[in-house]
């Protein structure tokens, strides 16, 4: 009787046995993903069953979309944002975590957690290249408006002055241009979402726009003009 117990538990309720409910059965590496012969195929590979993708805890289902194989792809494109959108149309576990009402919390919380000065503990270039990369693909995905407009209003506080601190720690870390500006696009969209953009002392509104829509630098100064500007937006809120 014990002995069925346990074994009815290991069949229906994986994840507190293992901790987790899926993992892509293919991944990059292994001989199956090299057979593959186009990104179609990769892709429908990756897919979240149907009858699994309602049920993965919101805490999962964040790390499987930044675990995506097929992430890095989106910076192929000419434009992230197209990239992104591809790459979020594509893999149904992003429509679902686009759903969750929980979504914007989970992420926020993952963003607080993770440290751009700890890539100086990585110890190659793979490890610092991967761990660079998982903070892009956390704020990419946090600047999405499906993310941002599940945030209360204590969180998107929260949330800027993540940025504010990100900025410097990534700078302290060596973090180059183009990484620096995905936090600034961070925060550019929320205090876009709060409206505030227009009313920000001493603010280019049009230009923080251009940013947000094509996620180019119009200077090199943007990326601590958008800085001052959330702190200056941060105090307002004190």
């Amino acid at each position: 009787m014990k002995t069925s117990v346990i074994l009815f538990t290991m069949l229906f309720y994986p994840i507190f046995i293992f901790g987790q409910v899926w993992d892509y059965p293919i991944k990059p590496g292994m001989e199956e993903w090299k057979n593959f012969k186009s990104h179609q195929e990769m892709a429908n590979a990756c897919q979240i069953p149907d009858d699994l993708l309602s049920k993965i805890p919101t805490e999962e289902l964040a790390e499987i979309c930044l675990n995506y194989p097929l992430f890095f792809t989106m910076k192929a494109f000419n434009n992230l944002q197209e990239g992104f959108d591809q790459v979020s149309t594509e893999f149904n576990g992003f429509q679902e975590l686009f759903k969750r009402a929980d979504s914007g919390t989970i992420l926020l919380e993952i963003y607080k957690n993770s440290d751009p000065e700890n890539i100086q503990t990585k110890k190659d270039l793979v490890s610092r290249g991967l761990y660079e990369q998982r903070i892009f693909f956390i704020e990419f995905i946090l600047s999405s408006k499906a993310v941002i407009d599940k945030l209360s209003a204590f969180e998107k506080k929260t949330l800027l002055s993540e940025t504010v601190l990100k900025t410097d720690k990534k700078t302290n870390a060596g973090f180059s241009t183009f990484n620096k500006q995905i936090t600034s696009l961070v925060a550019v969209r929320v205090l876009e979402n709060e409206s505030v953009i227009n009313k920000i002392k001493n603010s280019d509104s049009e230009k923080y726009k251009m940013f947000s829509k094509t996620i180019l630098l119009a200077d090199k100064n943007m990326i601590d003009e958008i800085k001052n500007a959330t702190i200056e937006y941060i105090d307002k809120l004190k």
